[in-house]
């Protein structure tokens, strides 16, 4: 059942992918968004969350599913 699913999303984002950015390569895509990271600080007793700037193709899932990227500081 989970092949089956994460087969269908794959197959879900590479249509979306095509229509927002017919250009866009989803192995690229999928390579660049595996190299956003966060990360938890504690500053002056609060805590945030932190993430790594979206580079190269990254931002293109996000706008390929409609989606806003996370910001880049939240504090949780």
């Amino acid at each position: 059942m989970v092949c089956f699913l994460a087969f269908y999303l794959e197959m879900a984002l590479r249509q979306m992918l095509s229509s927002v950015a017919p250009e866009a390569d989803y192995t690229r895509v999928i390579t660049d968004l595996n190299r956003v990271k966060a990360v938890k600080l504690s500053m002056n007793g609060k805590e945030f969350v932190v993430r790594t700037e979206l580079r190269g193709d990254a931002y293109l899932a996000f706008k390929a599913v409609g989606a806003r990227p996370p910001q880049r500081v939240l504090q949780l």
